[in-house]
């Protein structure tokens, strides 16, 4: 059987050895919350829920998750200033890109609960093209809030 390491020495009278790592900061920056954890969290769950919705025909879920969509990139933006890790062979864990296709499901998504003529193009859309009638509607459809 292995030894186990012993319990850490108390630091001195009175004190203890949870104090010290308190101390040290080492606690609060382990107890912060990790906002690139909390960004990818809320875009699994939109997703998902999105995914739902749209197989149980349910609109307000999808709508729902499209303005859960359209929050994100808020969120993404300030994980990338506390400082996304950025892994050999994975590359940027919190890439632009995210935000770009954040922002256009959330435009697909108003524009198909805005309008049925959207609705109807995206109802006869293959996947292969989704994502181009997708930016041919949303600006057709809707004005540019972005300039």
């Amino acid at each position: 059987m292995a030894a186990l390491p012993l319990r850490p020495a108390d630091p001195g009278p009175g004190g203890s050895w949870t104090a010290a790592l308190a101390q040290s900061g080492l606690d609060e920056r382990d107890r912060a919350t990790d906002r690139a954890q909390s960004a990818l969290s809320q875009l699994a769950n939109a997703i998902t829920q999105l995914a739902r919705g749209l197989l149980d025909k349910n609109a307000p879920a999808v709508n729902g998750a499209g303005m859960r969509l359209r929050d994100l990139p808020q969120e993404l933006a300030k994980a990338r200033a506390d400082g996304a890790p950025a892994y050999a062979g994975v590359g940027d864990t919190l890439p632009a890109r995210l935000d770009e296709l954040a922002a256009l499901a959330a435009d697909l998504l108003e524009a198909r609960r805005i309008s049925p003529a959207a609705q109807r193009l995206l109802d006869r859309a293959g996947a292969a093209n989704l994502d181009q009638l997708a930016r041919h509607a949303v600006t057709t459809r809707r004005p540019s809030k972005r300039t």
